[in-house]
């Protein structure tokens, strides 16, 4: 995290930090990501800056996108928060938007003006001098599409396939890990529904 322990425990709460290791953990064994289902109040935002900055720190890019425009100035407000904003070069791709400082009302950044925009987008590359890019799922005029469910032989909690009262195997939906895409990190305060916030790590 490039952080002390005291600026570690100033900028993290103990919740915070243990879902930190837990990622990191996660992380460091090639796991594809993790999901931070916190309920509201927890810090789930100020968790996903932390790992944000955290692949900054190891060179690693992040796209964040949300369903909903105000979390795009909660985690610009996050990265301030923790103490990192000034050393990361985030860009917004959404239109016209402006973050202020919700204690000071100030200014803290705005997106690129509209042509800027448009120029980086048709160029298909990655703009090297930003470390994050923020969006809104609206941005795209189209959404990936998840793994096909498939059916698999479901197991009991002692991992033994399970059979019903005729000794016919019991199967089950599942959706396959797509192992080609990035690693991500999904935020929800319930966990068994859609994500409205995602991290990725390319």
């Amino acid at each position: 995290m490039g952080m002390s322990k005291e600026q570690l425990s100033k900028a993290f709460s103990p919740e915070q930090i243990d879902a930190l290791a837990c990622l990191i953990y996660r992380e460091e064994m090639n796991y594809k990501g993790g999901l931070i289902a916190d309920q509201m109040g927890v810090g789930k935002g100020r968790v996903l800056a932390g790992m944000m900055w955290r692949g900054i720190l190891n060179g690693n890019k992040s796209l964040f996108l949300t369903e909903k425009d105000h979390n795009i100035a909660d985690i610009i407000r996050d990265f301030k928060n923790i103490g990192v904003f000034d050393k990361i070069n985030p860009m917004i791709l959404n239109d016209n938007f402006t973050v202020y400082d919700d204690i000071t009302s100030e200014v803290i950044m705005t997106s690129l003006e509209k042509e800027e925009t448009e120029s980086i987008i048709a160029s298909k590359q990655w703009p090297e001098k930003y470390h994050i890019i923020l969006s809104t799922y609206s941005q795209f005029n189209k959404t990936g599409e998840l793994p096909k469910m498939q059916k698999r032989r479901k197991k009991n909690e002692e991992g033994d396939y399970e059979k019903d009262k005729n000794g016919q195997p019991i199967f089950e939906d599942y959706r396959p890990e797509d192992n080609r895409g990035p690693k991500s990190i999904w935020l929800r305060e319930v966990f068994s529904n859609e994500g409205e916030n995602i991290l990725f790590i390319p």
